[in-house]
């Protein structure tokens, strides 16, 4: 009976959210309470429990390596980055559209891949407008290039920050166990880009570099800042190469990379909300202890019965982990699908004795959130770019016309697909390493 009331609870959440019902944040606020409520009038789930079931080191994480990504926004390294791209491209707008995804990737590797893309999609918007061509290609490439990018680091994405401070993994991990099959995930892209998206008006094209560079002529640009910005990154990630040298969780070293950041940006002057990504922060706290409620009632350790007893050997219960995650985050996005796993991930880590476990999740979650415009965090806020950036310029409607555009259902044509590829890939990774 309170299994069945507390999923009740957690699917009608999501399911507000997924219909746009209500703001995510309330959303999961008023859920987190239902279940508080639910739980203590029937001695289940108590407040101590709740608090217990948050985790609190990701958080930490999360809000530290926001405010070292606003150093480098205020600076204007992303345009920096931008004005690169344009002049290494030498004016072919093919070359621009290969460029900027793989600085997507590059920028969403180090730095939190939602922070990239607020700055990269409006650059490559303008680029658009000023090539007159086809902007759906590019935030297409760029959705699925920063989630890549995200997956391939310990910091680039909330969900490896989960699963970081869950499987007490170090950034040595990540890279030994993501940033091959990213890559080659990366390099599978573009392959499939060239059959699925409409690239007839970026193909063998070329444009005036200068005209493009002046795009940015107006932009604030802060060199010394930009330096600034850059130390207190590379600071950091020595910082987590060294955290088993120096006894430390991750989570302090970002902290401490977080305070300088914050001397510099001074973020109770600013839009301190935003760049602390306090919004997400509560939406997290709220979501952990949501699962900790589905905990509480025993549903994720029916999940981890049925994927042991179903017969398979490591590598089989590892992909039907993988799909199952990717599954899931079709319909709950990225951070709640892996907090949701996360239980489930840690008894089979335990049983199984392979790290491999948060392989499969990542790479799961990966595919899944790059299936649909909802199943990555960035996107929601992209199509909202996009769909701005439309109406403010009428005139490229026309360009689009005819052609595919960036829209829920028509990201699904090519995201789907791409889930089904990366599946497969993905699972001939664990098939090769287990």
């Amino acid at each position: 009976m309170h299994a069945w009331v507390i999923s009740g609870i957690f699917i009608a959440v999501f399911v507000c959210i997924y219909i746009a019902w209500a703001d995510r944040l309330v959303a999961v606020t008023c859920g987190a309470i239902m279940m508080l409520l639910y739980g203590w009038l029937f001695d289940f789930y108590s407040v101590q429990e709740a608090v217990d079931s948050v985790s609190f080191e990701t958080l930490g994480l999360l809000l530290s390596m926001s405010m070292i990504a606003a150093v480098l926004e205020r600076a204007g390294f992303f345009i920096y980055v931008g004005n690169k791209v344009v002049s290494h491209a030498q004016g072919q707008l093919l070359w621009v559209l290969i460029i900027m995804t793989l600085a997507t990737y590059v920028i969403s590797s180090f730095m939190n891949n939602l922070a990239a893309m607020m700055v990269m999609v409006p650059m490559g918007l303008s680029l658009c407008l000023t090539m007159k061509v086809n902007p759906a290609p590019l935030l297409m490439l760029q959705l699925v290039a920063s989630n890549l990018g995200g997956a391939s680091s310990m910091v680039g994405d909330f969900p490896n920050m989960i699963i970081a401070s869950a499987g007490e993994l170090q950034l040595f991990d990540f890279v030994g166990g993501m940033m091959a099959p990213s890559l080659v995930l990366l390099a599978v892209t573009l392959v499939v880009a060239q059959r699925k998206l409409p690239l007839s008006s970026w193909r063998n094209r070329a444009t005036n570099v200068d005209r493009l560079l002046q795009l940015h002529e107006s932009a604030q640009i802060d060199l010394p800042l930009i330096k600034v910005g850059l130390w207190i990154v590379v600071s950091v990630v020595v910082g987590f190469l060294l955290v088993d040298l120096l006894d430390v969780r991750p989570v302090w070293i970002a902290m401490i990379g977080a305070f300088y950041a914050a001397m510099i940006v001074k973020p109770w002057q600013h839009d301190w909300f935003r760049i602390l990504a306090l919004y997400d922060v509560l939406f997290f706290f709220f979501l952990f202890m949501m699962v900790g409620g589905l905990v509480s009632v025993g549903i994720l350790d029916h999940l981890v019965m049925a994927l042991q007893t179903m017969g398979m050997g490591i590598a089989g219960q590892l992909i039907l982990f993988m799909v199952m995650a990717a599954l899931v985050t079709l319909f709950l996005n990225a951070g709640p699908a892996t907090a949701f796993f996360i239980p489930v991930a840690v008894v089979l880590s335990s049983t199984l004795s392979t790290e491999y476990v948060w392989w499969a999740l990542s790479l799961g979650v990966l595919a899944g959130s790059s299936a649909t415009i909802t199943g990555a965090t960035a996107g929601p806020i992209t199509l909202s770019y996009y769909e701005r950036f439309m109406e403010k310029h009428p005139e490229m409607a026309n360009l689009v016309q005819g052609e595919m555009k960036f829209g829920f259902y028509e990201y699904l044509s090519w995201g789907l697909p791409l889930m089904a590829i990366f599946l497969a890939f993905s699972s001939l990774y664990i098939l090769m390493s287990v």
